[in-house]
């Protein structure tokens, strides 16, 4: 049998008992079956969670059982046994792991009475992973979009994915069965499932200057909130790659933005990046930084110290629109801002913000002061 032949799941081999330390070479394989159920759980990448139920022919006493795997990435450390009815269950005495093959783990078991009994087998499978991919459809507007999420699943555990109940763990806790496109994975193949659908998400555009991301270049991005006013907010939004595209689908679709979508929390703001808008140059000049309030060691030497500090930037724009600017500054420590030529909030401990418009065929300046305090050299 090749291992293009295999599907998903344990063969459970019933043993004869071991002699000798519970050597390997002992056992006499008498029964063997495959599992009523296979359970799939894709988690976090890059293992997989299985569970599969099996009926065993047990006999009063001792007995052991040997489950075999055929060329399959599975984790033996990660492989447990327990009684679907823990009332009525066997007893699990022993695990014990084949020194020579990760293949096959052996459980020496006591049963209570002679015959079929249902237990649990639960194992790692390793290298089946999966990953979100978004795309987005603008509208002519540019102000709503229609979001889709897929999952993409990449079957690298060396056997086939089949007759297996396949779940999904979008978020923590939320487990979702999900149905293969042709019933099973192949190995080394990936299947895309669609995952989510957000339709008329309120979106934004914006040209954004961030040196300390974009240096000199003004950024092009679009934006919007993961709350329930922007149409989204029931849950976190998984990081994956984005594709924005605005147009009808096929010879008339566009590609207007590809980027990574971070994971999102509720009631955060996702910022996608479309470009540089070339018409526009940012040169940035510190007019002042002058140490303030300096206080000194016993010994005399420079110890804390504020910093009176003063940026500028010169935007020129030599396209023939005015265009709307957002302006943002990453500024650490404890801080004061002390002036600023244009509107501005502070909407965090670390971040400044401003806006400006840049008039056409003309340098917009932007300048503001602050004073960051106890500083060390």
């Amino acid at each position: 049998m090749t291992a293009r032949q295999l599907a998903i799941g344990a063969t459970c081999c019933l043993a004869a008992l071991l002699v000798g330390g519970a050597a390997w070479s002992d056992a006499t394989a008498r029964v063997c079956s495959e599992p009523e159920r296979v359970d799939l759980f894709l988690t976090a990448p890059p293992d997989a969670y299985v569970r599969e139920r099996h009926v065993l022919p047990l006999q009063q006493g001792e007995n052991s059982i040997a489950f075999v795997w055929h060329r399959t990435a599975v984790d033996p450390a990660a492989v447990r046994l327990l009684p679907a009815d823990s009332a009525q269950g066997p007893t699990v005495l022993e695990r014990v792991l084949d020194p020579t093959s990760k293949e096959q783990v052996l459980f020496k078991l006591r049963a209570a009475a002679d015959g079929p009994t249902p237990v649990i087998l639960s194992y790692k499978l390793r290298n089946v992973a999966w990953r979100p991919e978004y795309i987005g459809r603008l509208d002519p507007d540019r102000n709503m979009l229609d979001l889709q999420a897929h999952a993409l699943i990449t079957n690298r555990s060396g056997t086939i994915i089949k007759g297996a109940h396949l779940y999904l763990e979008a978020q923590p806790g939320r487990a979702e069965e999900i149905v293969l496109p042709a019933g099973e994975l192949q190995i080394d193949e990936t299947a895309e499932l669609p995952l989510r659908h957000y339709r008329q998400v309120s979106i934004r555009e914006r040209l954004v200057i961030d040196t300390a991301r974009f240096a000199d270049r003004v950024a092009r991005e679009y934006v919007w909130q993961n709350d329930e006013a922007s149409g989204l907010g029931d849950e976190p939004l998984l990081p994956g790659k984005i594709r924005l595209v605005s147009g009808s689908a096929g010879p008339g679709e566009v590609l207007v933005a590809e980027d990574l979508l971070p994971a999102t929390p509720i009631g955060e703001e996702v910022e996608i990046l479309a470009g540089f808008v070339e018409e526009l140059t940012v040169r940035r000049r510190q007019l002042r930084a002058k140490l303030i309030n300096i206080r000194k060691d016993k010994k005399g030497a420079l110890a804390v110290y504020d910093l009176d500090q003063e940026v500028e930037l010169e935007i020129e724009n030599r396209g023939a629109q005015e265009l709307p600017l957002e302006i943002v500054e990453h500024i650490d420590g404890y801080w004061v801002l002390r002036d600023c030529t244009h509107h501005s909030k502070r909407p965090d401990a670390t971040r400044l913000e401003m806006t400006a418009r840049a008039a056409p065929g003309k340098t917009t300046r932007v300048r503001w002061r602050i004073e960051r305090r106890n500083m060390a050299p």
